[in-house]
């Protein structure tokens, strides 16, 4: 993956937010993560891909 993008999504009156992270290369969601913190999101990266991506990464939106 070299193109991503995160968004966050609240999933539940008051402040309930999910992370969801996309493949934007292919227009695919990929996963999604409960929170929004940078750790959360950290951990989804490497849930998905086993690694982290900083070297691969050309792009993420946000």
């Amino acid at each position: 993956m070299t193109h991503i993008s995160l968004d966050e999504k609240a999933y539940q009156q008051g402040h309930a937010y999910a992370t969801i992270l996309v493949d934007t290369s292919k227009n695919q969601i990929l996963d999604m993560q409960e929170g929004r913190t940078e750790k959360e999101v950290k951990t989804l990266l490497k849930n998905v891909t086993g690694q982290t991506l900083i070297h691969t990464l050309k792009e993420v939106n946000i």
